[in-house]
């Protein structure tokens, strides 16, 4: 088989946690359709927003979000 490579989002701690998330709200077998479709629309929403966060690979990109992080968490 083939030796794909990784593209360099998999390679984010966060990425990789929010792709167990998804697999564990799958596995979570929540019986209120509405909250199961809610709940894993959340959960790979969150790994795409990662994953779109992962290409921007410009120095600005970089600044930018370092920024806003810092907003949200002061």
């Amino acid at each position: 088989m083939t030796n794909w490579t990784t593209l360099p989002h998999q390679n984010l701690i966060a990425y990789q946690v929010a792709r167990e998330l998804v697999v564990i709200i799958r596995e979570a077998k929540i019986a209120d359709a509405k909250l199961r479709d809610q709940a894993l629309r959340a959960a790979t929403s969150a790994c795409l927003n990662i994953a779109e966060a992962g290409g921007h690979l410009h120095e600005n990109d970089k600044r930018e979000r370092a920024t806003r992080t810092r907003m949200v968490f002061v």
